[in-house]
């Protein structure tokens, strides 16, 4: 049967024929995926909390043998510097093929400091204490990829957390910096290859990705920071500089406070891409030397750094 002009000739079935000389077409087969984009950075002299990195989970149905997936992993955006008081959104992650309508994580927003009004993301950063104090938006979608994040308050100076991939940024509050935004749990992976491969955040036998950060404060005495959520979201902190997020989890970075002395916001994490194949299909090809395991039926690929799987 003539395909096109790429393909060319392609054999369907044979007879009469060594077993060795002609051989059916490979039947097309489904992908599952997870893929995280990098978080935001935090916003320091009481900004917010960066919001985590857009999370998508689903299958690429039906896809033929013989096409490249090229993954990009983003990288987690930089928190605000003493100094600087500007902080930056995560980058995206993706998977692109010609086979296919390129699947696009959104970087995770910024939380919110004196140089950075915008913290809309794959999900949102924190409001800032004094202005700029409403959240920045998760991307809504559809699909859904992230949650929005707190709103900053003037009582306490507190920032607002960072939005998740399972849940919004926690407002701040005259008791202290907003909580980051819970991440979402997935079972792509199982825990152990995950801990392997040190992606992602294992709580409570959980495995969660895309957590925001948390927030800090200024006048709430004890260092009343907000906390990072599960996914690898960073703390925050308002005596020291902020927490950054885990690589590898999409997590949000830390926002910063003041007490006497600036200090720098977190940095966001690093995303992630994880293919799950059935073994009878698997071709072995790939670039970029992802991490791969064999669980049950399938082969799991876990993509922390670019690269490609030809199906």
């Amino acid at each position: 049967v003539y395909s096109d002009a790429t393909k060319g000739w392609i054999v369907k079935s044979a007879a009469n024929e060594t077993a060795t000389a002609l051989t059916d077409v490979p039947a097309a087969y489904n992908i599952d995926y997870l893929l995280v984009a990098g978080g935001g950075g935090g916003g320091n002299n009481d900004g917010g909390g960066g919001g985590a990195g857009g999370l998508l989970e689903s299958t690429i149905s039906a896809i033929d043998a013989g096409n490249t997936l090229t993954v990009t992993i983003g990288s987690g955006g930089n928190g605000a510097v003493v100094g600087g008081y500007q902080s930056f959104p995560g980058s995206n992650s993706t998977i692109a093929s010609a086979a296919i309508t390129t699947i696009t994580a959104i970087g995770g927003g910024a939380g919110k400091t004196n140089y950075t009004s915008n913290g809309d993301g794959g999900s949102g950063g924190g409001g800032k204490a004094s202005s700029l104090q409403t959240g920045g938006s998760g991307e809504a979608g559809p699909p859904r990829q992230g949650n929005d994040g707190g709103d900053g308050t003037s009582s306490g100076y507190a920032g607002g957390g960072g939005g998740g991939a399972g849940a919004a940024g926690s407002n701040g509050s005259a008791s202290g910096g907003g909580d980051g935004g819970v991440g979402a749990t997935t079972t792509i992976i199982s825990t152990s290859n995950a801990s392997s491969s040190s992606i992602g955040e294992i709580v409570s036998s959980s495995l969660y990705f895309a957590g925001g950060g948390g927030a800090g404060e200024e006048t709430v005495s004890g260092n009343a920071f907000g906390s990072g959520g599960y996914g690898g979201g960073g703390d925050g902190n308002s005596e020291a500089n902020a927490e950054n997020g885990t690589p590898n989890t999409g997590g949000g970075g830390g926002g910063a406070g003041f007490t006497g002395s600036h200090f720098n916001a977190g940095n966001g994490g690093s995303g992630v891409c994880i293919l799950r194949i059935p073994n009878a299909s698997y071709s072995g090809t790939t670039t970029g030397s992802p991490n791969v395991y064999t669980e049950g039926s399938d082969t799991v690929l876990v993509f922390k750094n670019n690269g490609t799987y030809t199906t």
